[in-house]
């Protein structure tokens, strides 16, 4: 009868090269997280300051609608006034404004507005389009636009 040898141990644990591998990896990964988070944050910054463009927006082209005042932002804005006819030779006015003011978040819009006459006769001189285009500054010059028909009663 013969007397088993002891049986060899097997070695247990990874080697220096499959740390290497996995954690060249896992850092691969780790950082396509880190560019996805940089990602969502540029995409909510833009879409917070483009709900904000488009509300400011809206309050103009309602103030016009609700209040019939046009004049009062023609005058504002430098606008000549519709009850005036605009020079035949143009039907569109058009004026950078200032920025918003009393709203302390509105400091980095700006905005536009363009009142156009449809036509300078007939039914459609008492039409006017008007354009209202907000501006902020991200890395460059983003806008938005909202266009709204204006009838002079």
């Amino acid at each position: 009868m013969t007397i088993p040898q002891p049986l060899k141990k097997r070695k247990t644990g990874f080697s220096m090269a499959e740390m290497m591998i996995a954690l060249f990896i896992l850092s691969i990964g780790i950082l396509g997280v880190v560019g996805m988070f940089f990602y969502i944050s540029k995409s909510i910054n833009y879409s917070g300051n483009y709900s904000k463009a488009i509300n400011y927006a809206r309050q103009i082209l309602d103030d016009i609608r609700a209040d019939q005042a046009l004049n009062l932002y023609a005058a504002n804005c430098g606008l000549p006034q519709f009850s005036t006819p605009i020079n035949s030779s143009s039907n569109r006015v058009s004026t950078y404004s200032p920025q918003f003011s009393g709203d302390p978040n509105a400091a980095k819009f700006y905005r536009e507005i363009i009142a156009s006459r449809l036509s300078s006769t007939g039914w459609e001189s008492q039409i006017a389009q008007i354009t209202v285009r907000v501006y902020w500054l991200e890395r460059e010059w983003k806008h938005v636009e909202l266009v709204a028909y204006y009838r002079q009663i």
